[in-house]
């Protein structure tokens, strides 16, 4: 989900709710420079000197982001992005000084993992969902769940074989979203 403005009362709640849920937000690269952030690590926190880019965010809010979160490789100049909008993830808020952390890296990792069908099917294990078999032969039988979803089938004993075409319903029993590959057992025909 991405949020692009806010209410200016409902600005502290809004920034908190979209830190809490993971969310992207859209903000304004305004400028590059050396700044000292802080960085949390499990001994306590350091204090970083590095590259950072400077964003606003809807409801006048500034955001920083490292350089070294907000590409995945290191960039010889940053200068090139001020003024345009980029997609972020709040890292961490502090309100009372209208400021925020962010992570442009973050923002893109969960894009991908959103535009890829398999992570959207990774909270129905366990659960029941509806195919058609696209495959069903010696190799095995596969069934698809979503547009570019084809899944390893197996299926109970009382049921007949499947054949290509047929519609079925599934009990998805594993998936590796990661790996792209899982395994269903088919249940029933519909």
């Amino acid at each position: 989900m991405v949020n692009q403005s806010f209410e200016h009362g409902d600005l502290v709640v809004d920034l908190a709710a979209i830190k809490r849920n993971s969310e992207i937000i859209e903000g304004v690269i305004q400028s590059v420079r050396p700044m000292k952030l802080p960085q949390k690590y499990e001994n306590g926190t350091t204090i970083i000197e590095e590259v950072t880019l400077v964003v606003l965010l809807p409801g006048g809010v500034t955001g920083y982001c490292p350089a070294s979160a907000f590409r995945e490789r290191p960039l010889h100049s940053y200068t090139k992005f001020m003024s345009q909008k980029d997609s972020f993830i709040i890292k961490e808020l502090d309100l009372e000084n209208n400021v925020a952390l962010l992570s442009a890296n973050e923002a893109a990792q969960l894009r991908r993992k959103l535009a890829n069908p398999w992570f959207n099917l990774a909270d129905k294990v366990g659960e029941l969902v509806e195919g058609k078999v696209v495959q069903a032969d010696s190799k095995g039988v596969y069934v698809q769940i979503e547009p570019s979803v084809k899944i390893i089938a197996s299926k109970v004993r009382a049921l007949e074989a499947p054949a290509v075409g047929d519609f079925v319903s599934c009990r998805l029993r594993r998936l590796e979203p990661e790996l792209q590959r899982g395994r269903v057992i088919i249940v029933a025909y519909l």
